[in-house]
């Protein structure tokens, strides 16, 4: 009987562990699923894959995404900017510096990759991994071997550019591999037992390089492929003969390139493991269409671009809001006005100047809406309301603006939400003796919807940030703006911007261009005045 029970303990405790380790591996999937990387390898024909088949799929760089993924780092991107026969000077942002003159510099490329991977994937932490030196200790027809010093200079000179654009990046430097020397290239080249030692002389200068570039974003990685490759060049490296008829070996075959493609998944999953991500910059915008924006997109200032700003935009559609980001383009989801932009255009643009970094816009906007039900014209019969028998309802916004912020939310491994800007009420005229209760239960129930999604419960006291109405509005209400002035005056964290004096389109009702621009800038200085600018 003793034994039996004793049987049935551990029967129960070893269920217990099973269900322990199930539930923590499912815990660590899905933080896994909250991170992403985007990798951008930088390098010569090693890098690349000269020689191998399927390079894209089996150069070093696809070997070592492919190897990280099943580590279960999350989701990995990456770029092959591997150039064959070239050197650091090849990477120079400037080609006047590039040795021997007249060759190009392949500095734009990496840009407009990584470009293409950040605007693609703008939640993903950007790497650089870097493995130069094999061409620069080559003795060559046109150019002699890289001396340390300016291999040093090179370096340096490519990694202060590169995260002068992304200072939130992180670079890691390869050691070069190893190769048989005497090497007779049929192009001319030399690799000699002089090159090898140039070789080690560069590798010897990465702390030297870690040290002079920016603190904790600059980091050595793999030092174990170079002699990895010594002892099995013949088995990992391609057989090659040479100008004077002689075999040799440099690049890595099929098998060489996956074990290299380890090498480097192993240095660089070392390195991101102790790098916390820094928090990314949110910015939470709802309301009705001049939230939205009525200015036609002909009239958009020509000189604004983005780069920066990465956007989720809803408009009452639940499947539209899936979470996932783009690169902001002004637009409306209302028939007919779509190519049009509102003041948030301009705001964006300003934070962008600023910030000079990706940051997120979860944006749920749709014109013409109310907070209060009892208001018949509502467009769609959505409306704002917070009144809880309501909020279940596929026509309640902040159901659809608050499943929109989760699933944003699940795409960001760390986050700051900086700021609610809010621009509605027209729609509440008839409604308006009503409109500061209705607008205070819509605050709190967005603001406990942040604490209960984050669990930060910093949001409990959001800042949020609204405008008034134009004097010459058809639809505007002395009540709601007095409202919207005693909400500021009872609750510290909610801030109201004049816009009484902003001139609007012919319809009397949306700011024109100029009244769009300067109440973009308004709310950018509210912002700074609030100190929510800052880092």
């Amino acid at each position: 009987m003793i034994v039996n029970k004793l049987i049935n303990t551990l029967n129960r405790m070893t269920k217990f562990r099973v269900l322990i380790v199930f539930f923590l591996t499912c815990f660590l999937s899905l933080k896994a699923q909250n991170h992403a990387f985007n990798i951008v390898f930088i390098g010569n024909s090693i890098t690349y894959g000269a020689l191998l088949d399927e390079r894209e799929n089996d150069a070093p760089p696809a070997q070592c995404a492919r190897w990280l993924e099943l580590q279960g780092l999350g989701k990995v991107y990456f770029q092959n900017c591997g150039r064959s026969g070239r050197t650091t000077y090849h990477f120079l942002p400037d080609s006047k510096d590039v040795i021997p003159a007249g060759d190009k510099t392949f500095f734009p490329d990496v840009i407009d990759k990584t470009n293409q991977l950040v605007q693609q994937h703008p939640e993903a932490q950007l790497v650089f991994s870097v493995m130069l030196g094999t061409n620069d200790s080559a003795e060559r027809p046109k150019n002699h071997r890289t001396t340390p010093e300016n291999y040093v200079k090179n370096i340096i000179t490519i990694i202060d550019s590169l995260l002068s654009r992304w200072p939130d990046a992180n670079v890691i430097l390869q050691r070069p591999i190893y190769y048989h020397p005497e090497i007779r290239t049929k192009a001319g080249s030399v690799l000699d037992n002089e090159s090898l030692r140039y070789l080690n002389d560069y590798y010897k200068q990465f702390k030297e390089i870690c040290k002079r570039t920016k603190k904790g974003h600059v980091h050595i990685g793999d030092t174990k492929a170079y002699n990895f490759f010594k002892n099995h060049y013949s088995t990992d490296l391609v057989q090659e003969t040479g100008g004077d008829g002689n075999p040799f070996w440099l690049h890595p075959n099929e098998q060489g390139a996956q074990t290299l493609g380890v090498f480097w998944g192993k240095a660089i999953r070392k390195v991101i493991r102790k790098i916390k991500p820094r928090p990314v910059n949110v910015i939470l915008t709802a309301g009705q269409s001049n939230a939205d924006g009525r200015v036609p997109l002909s009239e958009f200032p020509a000189d604004i671009k983005y780069q920066f700003c990465y956007w989720s935009y809803g408009s009452g559609d639940f499947e539209r809001a899936s979470g996932d980001f783009s690169l902001f383009s002004p637009r409306s989801a209302k028939p007919k006005v779509e190519n049009s932009w509102g003041f948030d255009a301009v705001l964006y643009h300003l934070l962008e100047q600023k910030w000079k970094k990706p940051f997120y816009v979860i944006k749920q906007a749709v014109g013409g809406t109310a907070i209060d039900r009892s208001c018949k014209g509502s467009t769609n019969g959505l409306y704002w309301s917070a009144d809880t028998n309501f909020l279940d309802n596929d026509k309640s916004l902040l159901k659809a603006f608050s499943e929109q912020i989760q699933r944003c939310l699940s795409h960001l491994p760390e986050y700051d939400i900086k700021a609610l800007i809010w621009h509605q009420g027209e729609s509440d005229k008839k409604a308006d003796t009503k409109y500061y209760d209705n607008l205070e239960n819509v605050i709190s129930f967005i603001r406990n919807e942040l604490v209960r999604l984050t669990g930060n419960k910093k949001y409990k006291n959001l800042p949020v940030i609204c405008a008034t109405f134009s004097k010459d509005s058809r639809q505007a209400s002395p009540l709601v703006v007095e409202a919207l002035k005693n909400m500021e005056k009872n609750d510290r964290n909610f801030h109201v911007i004049d816009a009484s004096d902003l001139p609007l389109l012919n319809d009397k009702l949306h700011f024109n261009a100029q009244g769009a621009k300067t109440l973009g800038y308004r709310f950018y200085e509210k912002m700074d005045q609030l100190h929510l600018l800052n880092e």
